[in-house]
C-alpha cells in the first residue's frame, strides 16, 4: 500500500479558542500575554483572537491529528480539547483523541508511558503504514477506558521457543 505524503501531529492541551480561556479565568491568563501569544483582551483584538483560535479552521484540517488532554489540566480547560475533538469527528477529519481522568497536565508515569507508547503506535500508523490498533480503529468509550488502560499495561508475554533435539527428529 502507497502511503500519501502525511503530516500526522500530536497536539497536547492545547486551546481550541484562546477566547474561551480568558472568559473562563480572571482577567487575561500569565500565558496568553506572552510575546507571540494573542495580546488583551477579545474585546479589543477580536480579529487575533479567531486568527489564533483552531475550531474555527477545522474544516480545513487534512494532518491526521492526536489530541492528549487530561481534565484536571491547570493551564487549558478540559472542554477546549473535547470541543475542537467534537468538530473534527463531526467534519469526519482522522482525529484521535487520548482524554486522561483525573490528572494534572503532567499524570501519573504509568500512564505517561502509555501516552508514549500511543503516540509511536499513532506515528508508525500513518508514517510506517502498520496496522492501526484497535483503540485507533474502534476508540474507547470513557467508561471503559480503566479496564482498557489495566489491560494494556499487562506484560506482553513472548512466545515461546519450539526447540527439538536430535532423537525428536526421528519419531
Amino acid at each position: 500500500m502507497a502511503l500519501a505524503r502525511l503530516a500526522p501531529a500530536v497536539a497536547a492541551a492545547g486551546p481550541g479558542k484562546p477566547r474561551s480561556i480568558v472568559q473562563l479565568s480572571r482577567g487575561v491568563p500569565p500565558r496568553l500575554e506572552q510575546p507571540g501569544a494573542v495580546q488583551g483582551g477579545y474585546w479589543d483584538n477580536w480579529d487575533a483572537y479567531y486568527r489564533n483560535s483552531p475550531v474555527f479552521f477545522a474544516k480545513n484540517v487534512k494532518t491526521p491529528l492526536m489530541i492528549l488532554h487530561n481534565d484536571r489540566d491547570g493551564a487549558v480547560d478540559f472542554t477546549q480539547g473535547v470541543e475542537y475533538y467534537n468538530t473534527l469527528r463531526r467534519l469526519q477529519k482522522r482525529d484521535h483523541a487520548g482524554v486522561r481522568g483525573g490528572e494534572p497536565r503532567t499524570g501519573k508515569r504509568s500512564n505517561q508511558r502509555d501516552c508514549t507508547v500511543r503516540m509511536k503506535e499513532y506515528f508508525d500508523h500513518y508514517l510506517k503504514g502498520t496496522p492501526a490498533p484497535d483503540w485507533m480503529k474502534e476508540g474507547v468509550p470513557r467508561l471503559k477506558m480503566e479496564e482498557h488502560l489495566k489491560e494494556r499495561a499487562k506484560p506482553k508475554t513472548p512466545p515461546k521457543k519450539i526447540t527439538t533435539t536430535a532423537s525428536d527428529r526421528g519419531k
